[in-house]
């Protein structure tokens, strides 16, 4: 549902419900679990305000939202396998703000920020951590993992002619809070804050249709983690996915 109070500002609302479909995990050598999981159900409710200059020149966007998820699908990686697990009872909610403001026809800066609580309301056949005597470990009440309470990029566009031709560059800079990097919450997987710099220059000819780009991300080629999980062969150790590092390419573009 969509009301417009005037010609800057305007209030929505929506419910929705969604589903990832449940499977088979052949691969599974873990008896415990099983090798069918159950379909994830989320049912989930947004609250918006929108406001914006009628010549376009700057958006605000404030919204406040809330999900339930049913059978919850946390993939864990334990005993030298993969597998998916479900958790009975999953809620998130939070608020996001989103600002558009172009300072001229050739500049522009962008802001995405967001909060978010989320909690294992019930999942008491969770994963345990390392030297756990348990085969299953309750983590009812305990934040999801690689959820971060606060998330924000900004970035700066800016575009110019430069005679037939367009040149557009844009900085953009990434912030992601502290989390866990495991599904079983071992203290020892908590992550610190990440920053990241990414940055892009593109010549196109949009009449003819090419363009040619030179893009970088994680320009400080800063070290961060994206998940962990339990050594096989060395008990009480930690194997890590680390996160993309500075990473550089050249790309080419045509369309018909």
């Amino acid at each position: 549902l969509t009301y417009k109070a005037n010609e800057w500002v305007s209030l929505y609302g929506s419910l929705r419900r969604g589903f990832k479909s449940g499977g088979f995990q052949v691969t599974s050598f873990i008896p415990d679990s099983g090798i069918e999981f159950d379909e994830e159900i989320v049912d989930a409710v947004e609250l918006g305000l929108m406001v914006e200059d009628i010549e376009q020149q700057w958006r605000l966007n404030l919204t406040a939202f809330s999900q339930h998820v049913d059978g919850y699908q946390v993939f864990i990686i334990e005993n030298n396998t993969s597998v998916v697990s479900n958790a009975s009872d999953v809620k998130i909610s939070g608020v996001e703000l989103e600002g558009l403001v172009r300072v001229s026809p050739h500049l522009s800066f962008g802001i995405n920020a967001s909060y978010t609580e989320s909690e294992f309301v019930s999942f008491d056949n969770g994963p345990c951590p390392a030297f756990s005597t348990e085969l299953q470990c309750d983590l009812s009440g305990r934040p999801l993992p690689n959820v971060p309470n606060w998330a924000v990029s900004t970035s700066v566009v800016h575009v110019v002619p430069v005679g037939s031709f367009e040149l557009m560059s844009a900085l953009q800079y990434f912030y992601k809070g502290s989390r866990y990097a495991s599904p079983d919450l071992d203290p020892v997987t908590y992550q610190g804050e990440v920053n990241l710099v990414n940055a892009s220059i593109r010549l196109s000819d949009k009449q003819a249709g090419w363009n040619i780009s030179l893009w970088a991300r994680n320009l400080t080629d800063e070290y961060y983690v994206d998940q962990m999980f339990d050594s096989v062969a060395f008990p009480g150790d930690q194997h890590s996915f680390p996160g993309e590092p500075r990473t550089y390419g050249l790309g080419v573009g045509l369309a018909f």
